[in-house]
C-alpha cells in the first residue's frame, strides 16, 4: 500500500536502499512480504550487457552499494525510525 511507502524516510528512497528499506519496514511492523514469480520473465545479467571487466565492475558498486544501505537500514531500525 501507498502508505507504507510514503512511511519510509526519503533518505532510503534512492538506489538500491528502497528494496532493502521496504524489507526492513515490514519486518519491524510485522507485515507480509510475499515473493511472487512472473512467469517467462528472464533475467539478463550486468556481464551479458556490458562485457566481463565492466559487469564485474558494476557488481561490485551494486554490492557496496546494497550493504551500506543495509547498514543504515538497521541503524534507523534500532533507533525506531523504519
Amino acid at each position: 500500500k501507498r502508505e507504507h511507502f510514503l512511511a519510509i524516510p526519503k533518505e532510503f528512497l534512492q538506489g538500491y536502499g528502497v528494496e532493502t528499506a521496504l524489507n526492513a519496514y515490514f519486518r519491524a511492523h510485522d507485515l507480509k512480504i510475499k515473493a511472487v514469480k512472473l512467469d517467462g520473465l528472464q533475467i539478463r545479467r550486468k556481464m551479458q550487457k556490458v562485457g566481463f571487466f565492466p559487469g564485474l565492475i558494476a557488481y561490485i558498486k551494486m554490492t557496496i552499494e546494497m550493504l551500506h544501505a543495509a547498514w543504515l537500514t538497521r541503524i534507523a531500525r534500532a533507533k525506531g525510525k523504519l
